[in-house]
């Protein structure tokens, strides 16, 4: 399921009760395509510290065009994908047409991606694309 976010108005598309409760923390780019070693799970000695971990933000240009756009779902990290008019090739920053940010969107949801955003200042369709999309 894929959510799509923009800056200060944000449409939900569908989301469980149990994320509703969870907690996002910061983190930075490296943290999710880093690996293992700089994942927030495994990086702190105290293991309570855990549980707290359950989202992450990180640019969606790098994450799709790294090459591993799967590594915050095969560890369980639901990624918000920033920027993602940034991801190659680049859109335009404050006003695609409805079928680029759709196109985007769905290109997202197939990389993985259950919630993106952008900062477009002239959203298509009122800053709202209510699709439900099935992630890759």
């Amino acid at each position: 399921m894929l959510m799509v976010f923009r800056r200060f108005r944000a449409t939900l598309v569908s989301v469980s009760a149990r994320l509703l409760a969870a907690t996002a923390t910061p983190a930075a780019h490296s943290d999710i395509l880093g690996g293992q070693a700089l994942a927030p799970r495994t990086r702190y000695a105290d293991t309570t510290l855990c549980p707290w971990f359950v989202g992450s933000g990180a640019d969606a240009g790098a994450r799709v065009d790294d090459g591993a756009p799967q590594w915050s779902d095969t560890h369980h990290y639901p990624p918000v994908g920033t920027d993602a008019f940034d991801v190659t090739p680049a859109l335009r920053s404050s006003a695609p047409s409805l079928a680029e940010a759709q196109a985007r969107v769905a290109e997202l949801a197939a990389n993985g991606a259950p919630y993106a955003s952008t900062d477009w200042i002239t959203a298509p369709a009122d800053g709202v694309l209510d699709e439900v999309l099935t992630r890759g």
